[in-house]
């Protein structure tokens, strides 16, 4: 598995999308080694407390003050951390410019649909990084099963264009039990309304499809009131 991975992030030939840049073979090298210890972020001290803001401060370093010259940023980890750190602080660097310019690209294909872009950036982040790595980077943000939510309910209803609300509704039902499994009570308190009018607008579409604007409001409203009793209680 771990040698798959190295050519994934390693071996692949650059296109025209990605950047350029061959890690060398310390680095890959450090690479192979972060696979097998998990413990080294966690034992050892003098890592970046938030390393998530570190990579994202290094990202904009190396594009907008080292005019993508990498090597600089190699120096400056370096300069920071002279010891064994370094050298695994680049080299996780190093995946996250590939998993960033990774999800770019499927963020800005048009043939996939939010549901679909969504499930293969995950699919990306999680080919991409160890686990403990992913942890420290990618802290879970307590909206992201409710996007996710959305986004398969409107998959399902633009692939069934011609159901109505009930079979819409026992759907929404559906998916939100598999996505939200034992956290429904907690996810449950970051859902605001903004997100129910979209859930509303979406299941009772056809309905309100012929109706007037003030009845659509009327109407819109009456459910929405009604999956505050049946969701929020």
């Amino acid at each position: 598995m771990i040698m798959v991975f190295v050519y994934i992030l390693f071996g692949k030939k650059p296109t025209k999308d990605r950047n350029p840049y061959e890690p060398g073979s310390s680095t890959k090298m450090i690479w192979k080694q972060i696979q097998s210890r998990p413990f080294s972020l966690e034992t050892s001290s003098g890592y970046p407390e938030d390393l998530r803001d570190y990579l994202e401060t290094l990202r904009g370093k190396e594009t907008f003050l080292y005019s993508g010259n990498r090597d600089l940023i190699y120096e400056e980890i370096r300069n920071t951390y002279p010891d064994e750190r370094g050298e695994v602080l680049f080299a996780i660097y190093n995946a996250f410019i590939f998993f960033v310019k990774e999800r770019e690209v499927i963020e800005s294909d048009t043939d996939l649909t939010e549901l679909e872009k969504l499930t293969e950036i995950k699919r990306i982040m999680d080919d991409t990084f160890p686990p403990w790595v992913r942890e420290k980077i990618f802290q879970n943000h307590p909206l992201t099963p409710s996007r996710l939510l959305l986004a398969s309910l409107r998959d399902y209803i633009a692939k069934n264009p011609l159901t109505f609300s009930r079979e819409r509704k026992r759907m929404f039902i559906k998916l939100r039990k598999e996505i939200y499994v034992e956290k429904e009570r907690e996810i449950r308190h970051w859902e605001d309304e903004e997100f129910w009018r979209e859930i509303v607008s979406l299941i009772y579409s056809r309905e309100m499809a012929e109706m007037q604007d003030w009845e659509k409001q009327e109407y819109s409203f009456k459910k929405l009131e009604e999956f505050k009793l049946d969701f929020w209680n």
